[in-house]
């Protein structure tokens, strides 16, 4: 069971930052809709190759992050280091999904936009989705 959420939030973390770097490349697709924008549709902010090159770098180090609950990395990383990322993976990732009341999650204001479409539809229930996988990996991995 716990391989195959493991290797289910691990494949998900991958594919994600994959994206990411995708974007960071040139890459245009899903872009249009994955920056949050305000009531007129403008982007909220335009983040750079750095700071898509970082969040895909983030997202890989989730993905192994993940991976260390099969004990792949127990020679050079306590599980107990594990376990802690992990309920801190599930805490961002709640966090994330809840929002912050305006443009982004689950109590969002703006809901119009291609973004807040977007939210509603994958990019709130994938971080809760995720956020749960990673608390079942942390509770059943102690």
């Amino acid at each position: 069971m716990i391989a195959i959420l493991v290797l289910v939030n691990s494949l998900i973390f991958f594919a994600i930052s994959g994206i990411h770097i995708y974007w960071a490349l040139g890459g245009k697709w899903g872009s249009h809709s994955a920056i949050p924008a305000n009531f007129k549709g403008e982007k909220l902010f335009l983040p750079g190759v750095f700071a898509t090159v970082i969040v895909a770098a983030g997202l890989f180090l989730f993905a192994l992050v993940t991976l260390g609950n099969l004990g792949i990395f127990d020679e050079y990383i306590s599980r107990d280091y594990i376990h802690y990322a992990d309920l801190g993976i599930t805490a961002i990732f709640y966090l994330r999904a809840i929002g912050e009341f305006r443009y982004v999650g689950l109590f969002r204001k703006v809901k119009d936009t291609d973004f807040a479409k977007q939210d509603k539809k994958f990019f709130t229930p994938l971080c809760i989705f995720i956020g749960t996988v990673s608390l079942l990996i942390a509770l059943l991995n102690r």
